[in-house]
């Protein structure tokens, strides 16, 4: 999807600001583009799936353990274990990183509003 332009919002709600590519950020060229971000998570899914990584759908994470060599992953009476995890839950859910203690923490959003939101899968 070809974008001319975005809206800013603050992290409270209650300031926005418009723009369009072509008058901010220098840019050479007046439009970016858009994925749609379901399409786009379920490419790099697959993607991780195909290369090697065990994926896991619709699981209840109940537990997350880290240790000095990976994590222990519970859902249920199963459990996981892994050198790497990757939290998909979404940057609402963030079960990673809100929920338990994690070695990388995403914090408040910055004075613009804006904070990475972790990411995931089990490797």
């Amino acid at each position: 999807m070809t974008k001319h332009g975005g809206r800013i919002t603050s992290a409270c709600g209650t300031r926005t600001n418009r723009f369009l590519f072509k008058d901010v950020f220098l840019s050479t060229y007046p439009t970016a583009y858009q994925v749609e971000r379901a399409v786009f998570e379920k490419i790099l899914l697959d993607h991780a799936g195909e290369s090697g990584c065990r994926v896991f759908e619709g699981l209840q994470v109940t537990d997350i353990n880290f240790d000095a060599d990976g994590v222990t992953v519970r859902a249920g009476d199963d459990e996981y274990r892994a050198r790497h995890l990757i939290d998909c839950s979404s940057c609402q859910a963030a079960f990673a990183a809100t929920r338990l203690s994690s070695p990388k923490s995403y914090g408040a959003p910055d004075s613009q509003g804006f904070a990475q939101p972790p990411s995931a899968v089990a490797t």
